[in-house]
């Protein structure tokens, strides 16, 4: 895949928030926060000071796009590390899979070429004794109401 289509922003634009130096701004994790400076990355945001180092102040688009975006992208556009955008995904209770990092990886999932390898390397070999338990259990499982309902001929 090519570069860049891994850090394409998929639901932006995004705008620098329009703070001035000492302002004080509410900060998704840490509660208000004083305005340090502006970083350097693609998309300039503004810094605060954690400890002895800045670090980007987690607000208005930046918190939409930790949300929205594949992790890739927010890395390359607002200059951080992918570690760094996992880490505000955790403490912002995100999931795993965004809607971006989903539409990152959909013409992978769709080759047809994948389906193939995958069903290459799982011929003539036996399921594991675990899984054909639960799957013989679950054809002797009986159906709950809802689904003998909705199974029936009327």
């Amino acid at each position: 895949m090519r570069q860049s289509n891994c850090v394409r922003l998929h639901f932006g634009p995004y705008r620098t928030p329009r703070h001035h130096l000492g302002q004080e701004v509410k900060f998704a994790i840490r509660g208000t926060v004083t305005v340090y400076g502006v970083s350097k990355g693609r998309i300039p945001w503004p810094l605060c000071r954690a400890g002895i180092r800045p670090c980007l102040i987690l607000c208005a688009g930046l918190v939409e796009a930790v949300r929205k975006e594949s992790r890739v992208a927010v890395a390359h556009w607002w200059g951080v590390s992918q570690s760094t955008v996992k880490a505000w995904r955790r403490a912002l209770g995100v999931p795993m899979f965004t809607p971006g990092s989903m539409k990152l990886r959909a013409p992978l999932y769709a080759d047809p070429m994948r389906g193939k390898k995958i069903a290459a390397a799982k011929r003539g070999k036996a399921r594991p004794p675990e899984v054909r338990a639960k799957i013989a259990a679950g054809h002797k499982r009986r159906h709950d109401e809802i689904t003998l309902d909705r199974k029936s001929v009327k």
